[in-house]
């Protein structure tokens, strides 16, 4: 019950530990059958055990320890998991600035790694848990039953079983179909309540009104495709719990008579029949969470999918793909000192002072700054005109301008990289506050080598 990637496990130890504490609680739970078996056993024969009486209600209270610690465990793995997956996503996009402008991208993967990721693994690992809980609580009893009162319990059963693996298997390609339908419509819905911010708060009714009829249909779609995947999941639980529980039942009924009315055994049956028809509820339920599989093993690897990148990772390839969108001939930069070619800079980038990228609009100049900053690494800093960067001002209460006069107030005095990128930092500043900032910024430029694109 693992999703593998080849750095990544949702299956981790926490798990397994949750899994033992599992296994000993459906072990205790499967000996209250015997004890109570034998204990009316022995009343039928007029007979009476204060240690089957002890052992048996022992059995109905100690496995509340050991399931507790196991739901710990499984609280504990689903964090665990989920800080991994985020890590995972980390070191796979750190630096691969070539993605930073793909809008499309990345309001698909802001909205897997911000809310569908941990509900998919925290799903899954709730799915893992369900499945050896209702695994191990049918194979233990069912063992114990056929131990103590009929073997043939296992050959009825293996018959239902077999039919009902045989609707599992027909039913897996559609299942995943569904699931798959069901959660795009979800991360689809999912991009258009992200934009709620703007659209509600702002009410531009022209915006408000696009917002507001794309958000009703993908609820609808998804509405559609979730009521659909449900509607295919019970008619097949419900078919599965017919073959599955039929031979049980005739078996059953016929009992008595196989044994010639033996009263100490049929003792014995009626008392493990409200254990023997929970086995055949659980085994049902067990069959519904394998019907489940693909669903999850599909959720699972959408999420997983993000972590691979897109072919084109070659640094050359990436650069080149930076390149094609700049129109070298269309910009210059500035400096108090000197004009120069923008390729000349890039190719050569001085150690310090301070240079303005000028050119057309829609001629690559943010472009430069994204290429400088993954041709220099750790080595440079870049500030976009739009960013949702993390600083350690605070930012509530801050009108954009306000926010980046912080910003680069804090820059100036904490900042240790040699290169300092600005894109349009001046946006939303007055003249007074340009004029202040910008001296703060020919400070920086004694030490560091600035390279800037102005909105003025």
């Amino acid at each position: 019950m693992q999703i593998l990637n080849k750095k990544l496990r949702f299956f981790n130890k926490n798990v397994l530990s949750s899994i033992i504490f599992l296994i000993i609680q459906q072990i205790i739970v499967a000996s209250s059958t015997i004890w109570i078996t034998r204990l009316i056993a022995q009343i039928q024969q007029e007979q009476f055990s204060y240690f089957l009486l002890g052992s048996y209600l022992a059995s109905l209270f100690l496995p509340y320890f050991p399931g507790s610690i196991a739901l710990v465990q499984m609280a504990k793995a689903k964090m665990v998991s989920t800080i991994s997956f985020v890590n995972h996503f980390v070191n796979s996009y750190r630096g691969y600035i070539v993605e930073w402008t793909n809008s499309s991208r990345r309001s698909t993967l802001s909205s897997i790694l911000g809310g569908e990721a941990q509900q998919t693994i925290d799903d899954y690992l709730d799915y893992t848990y369900h499945f050896f809980s209702c695994g191990l609580n049918v194979f233990l009893n069912l063992f114990v039953l056929a131990f103590i009162i009929e073997p043939w319990l296992l050959a009825s059963y293996a018959v239902g079983l077999l039919f009902a693996f045989l609707i599992l298997r027909f039913q897996k390609k559609m299942k995943k179909v569904l699931s798959l339908r069901a959660q795009q419509g979800r991360i689809k819905w999912v991009e258009m309540l992200l934009k709620a911010w703007d659209n509600v708060l702002l009410d531009n009714s022209y915006n408000f009104n696009i917002w507001r009829k794309k958000t009703a249909q993908r609820g609808k779609r998804l509405t559609y495709s979730s009521v659909k995947l449900q509607l295919f999941s019970q008619a097949i639980s419900v078919g599965m719990a017919f073959v599955l529980l039929g031979p049980s039942f005739f078996l059953i009924w016929y009992l008595p008579v196989m044994h010639n009315y033996d009263f100490v055994l049929l003792a014995m049956i009626v008392v493990a029949l409200p254990r023997t028809f929970q086995v055949l509820s659980y085994s049902y339920e067990l069959l519904f969470v394998l019907s489940e599989l693909p669903m999850q093993k599909s959720r699972a690897k959408t999420i997983l999918n993000i972590l691979e990148l897109p072919k084109l990772t070659g640094l050359e390839e990436t650069l080149g793909k930076l390149k094609a969108r700049i129109q070298w001939e269309k910009i210059d930069i500035t400096s108090p000192q000197t004009q120069m070619l923008a390729q000349a800079l890039v190719d050569s980038l001085p150690s310090r002072g301070r240079y303005t990228i000028k050119g057309e609009n829609g001629s690559g100049k943010s472009s430069i700054l994204l290429l400088l900053k993954m041709l220099n690494g750790k080595e440079a800093f870049y500030l976009p005109a739009k960013h949702d960067l993390a600083f350690q001002c605070s930012q509530q209460q801050l009108s954009t301008g306000q926010l980046t006069r912080k910003m680069l107030h804090e820059l100036v005095a904490r900042l240790e990289t040699p290169i300092v990128l600005l894109d349009e930092w001046d946006a939303n500043l007055d003249l007074k506050n340009q004029r202040e900032l910008s001296s703060w910024i020919d400070q920086l430029a004694q030490k560091k080598c600035v390279i800037e694109v102005r909105h003025r």
